[in-house]
């Protein structure tokens, strides 16, 4: 296919390869440059995907190049022998992976050794364990010395690891199937991926009670093994239909807005009339009170607000030592501002705004902007919100915002992330104990290394900022942004921001070329596919979403619309051929 046309598609200059199906007697399964994913009994999902990673100090993913592939596959058996090199200065670390599988069940190996002295936080086997097929079922777990517990997988998302130690762990995916799966090599143990927008459980190593970033020296011998065993009848399912159920009740839509661009600049003239075709609600502009330049960003912004029409949702961070700017950015907002949307308090000392600072900045707050909403949460992933909630006494709504790309970049795990904004919304309602519930922003990238134990790399000018997606231009892009909307509205999300006005990561390009046109090849005054997104929805503004369930997920996706008698249906395919 024609480089232009696998960029319109995916944002990728090349397509992905089509994954090998491979079967392991009753079991069948997808490899897919260098893991494997989707084990299989029938249609029930055994293991989501098993894949070895190397993270670095920053918990950054070295992404592998794979070469020397080797693949043996039979009816009811498969050999797959590959290598992999993972080099990210000052990291150099090389290792042979091989993966069998048989009626005896499948077994994956690693042999690697580090070709560089360097700090990691991670390297070994991560294990992907479905959210659907294991959800609040019971698990035995065998420990190294031989000690055994029964426990379960978390129904609402855990904040913490759900189990420690393992050696093995056995569990029933469906009635009449049990499967178990263990582990060499090093000491594993399990988080709720939930809460960074994965669709899955993860059994990994190394366990983060240990100290890190941890060093690896030049020449040092890292073994791993996982092996995957299976009891039990092999259902006979034939070829799903692609099909969707449509319920029978309505919601309504949630409000809806956009952030302003990381390129902070007035929006020109003909950006501003695309924009305001799209009828959104609330415009957000974060202001920094530690920055010297905080009160020229708050009237530029809002200069910006005015000309989309739109109210003003202001996240403000601040800390005790910028404190004494909150009387005069609240007077400098008043004297500026139209209708205001929300206020939203972040502490940019803490992943999570604390207790003491709401406590100092709220009744300021409560006596200047009277009715309006105002909350508190976090700017990183719900994680930090799961793990140290604000005082719900104190506030009016939960924040926080999400990201499809914590952990995994390639299109199919992206698309497995949708599902997971159903279980993260109603675990944010669990702990907002009836306030109302704010996603922003909704981004492809993370904004920011919350978690970094160490100087963050920046891009050399090459190069695109990591913050920046190329499926931002794209047609998955588009369908990407339509199921998450599907599913934050289907689970009754109050509030929602997207991406931002223009630029990298924004609907438009804006006035302006791309400054890398090889990397993201974006025209001046481009619109991008998810525009068209927003603009299809403007026309059910005060409207209502129907619940949808497609047969089908990981294929397709349905949105449907109802507003004074009228009805819409949005449907994405998020795969590179065409359904039915």
């Amino acid at each position: 296919m024609h480089k232009n046309r696998a960029l319109q598609l995916t944002g990728k200059p090349v397509l992905p390869e089509k994954p090998v199906r491979c079967f392991a007697g009753g079991l069948s399964l997808l490899y897919e440059t260098g893991s494997i994913r989707y084990i299989k009994a029938g249609d029930t999902e055994i293991i989501r995907r098993i894949y070895s990673a190397v993270r670095d100090r920053n918990w950054g993913t070295v992404v592998p190049v794979i070469y020397d592939e080797e693949m043996d596959i039979h009816e009811d058996s498969f050999e797959i022998k590959f290598t992999a090199e993972y080099k990210q200065s000052p990291i150099f670390f090389k290792a042979a992976y091989r993966i069998t599988g048989s009626r005896k069940g499948i077994r994956f190996t690693m042999r690697g050794a580090a070709l560089s002295s360097f700090l990691k936080n991670r390297i070994g086997f991560c294990v992907l364990h479905p959210i659907k097929e294991c959800a609040g079922k019971t698990c035995r777990i065998l420990f190294p010395d031989g000690r055994k517990t029964t426990g379960k997988f978390p129904q609402t998302i855990s904040p913490h690891q759900p189990f420690q130690d393992i050696a093995s762990m056995r569990w029933f995916p469906a009635e009449g199937i049990e499967a178990e799966i263990s582990f060499t090599g090093d000491v594993f143990e399990m988080e709720d991926q939930r809460n960074w927008l994965d669709a899955s459980y993860k059994t990994y190593c190394t366990p983060l009670a240990l100290p890190f970033p941890a060093t690896i020296t030049k020449g040092q011998v890292i073994e791993q093994a996982v092996e995957l065993l299976f009891f039990g009848p092999v259902p006979n399912n034939g070829p799903r239909d692609l099909y969707f159920k449509v319920s029978g009740k309505k919601l309504k839509l949630p409000k809806i807005g956009i952030g302003e661009s990381y390129l902070k600049i007035e929006l020109d003239t003909e950006s501003a009339a695309l924009l305001g075709e799209l009828k959104l609600n609330h415009y957000r502009t974060n202001i920094n009170l530690s920055r010297k330049d905080w009160q020229s960003g708050v009237l530029r912004e809002c200069s910006n607000a005015q000309k989309l029409d739109l109210k003003i949702e202001a996240a403000l961070f601040l800390n005790t030592g910028s404190l004494s700017a909150l009387p005069e950015c609240i007077k400098l907002l008043k004297e500026c501002m139209g209708e205001m949307a929300c206020i939203s308090v972040f502490n940019t000392e803490h992943k999570s705004t604390d207790t003491a600072l709401l406590e100092q900045v709220m009744p300021l707050l409560r006596a200047t902007f009277v009715g309006i909403p105002v909350g508190a949460g976090t700017d990183c992933y719900f994680t930090e919100l799961n793990r140290q909630p604000p005082a719900m006494d104190l506030i009016d709504y939960v924040t926080f915002s999400v990201n499809p790309q914590v952990h995994a970049f390639d299109q199919l795990s992206l698309t497995e992330t949708l599902e997971t904004f159903r279980y993260i919304i109603e675990s944010a309602r669990y702990l907002a104990r009836g306030k109302a519930i704010h996603v922003s922003p909704v981004t492809f990238k993370m904004r920011f290394h919350p978690d970094a134990t160490g100087t963050v790399p920046q891009s050399s000018p090459e190069d695109l900022p990591f913050k920046v997606d190329t499926r931002q231009l794209s047609l998955y892009g588009a369908a990407w942004t339509l199921g998450s909307l599907k599913y934050l509205a289907e689970s009754g999300t109050d509030f929602i921001t997207f991406f931002e006005t223009v630029g990298w990561r924004g609907l438009l390009q804006g006035d302006q070329d791309s400054p890398l046109p090889d990397k993201f090849p974006a025209k001046r005054n481009q619109v991008f596919p998810i525009w068209q997104i927003f603009k299809w929805l403007s026309a059910f503004d005060g409207g209502y979403v129907i619940p949808m369930i497609s047969s089908q997920p990981l294929l397709v996706e349905g949105l449907m619309l109802t507003h004074q008698g009228r009805r819409r249906l949005l449907l994405a395919n998020f795969t590179l051929d065409p359904q039915e």
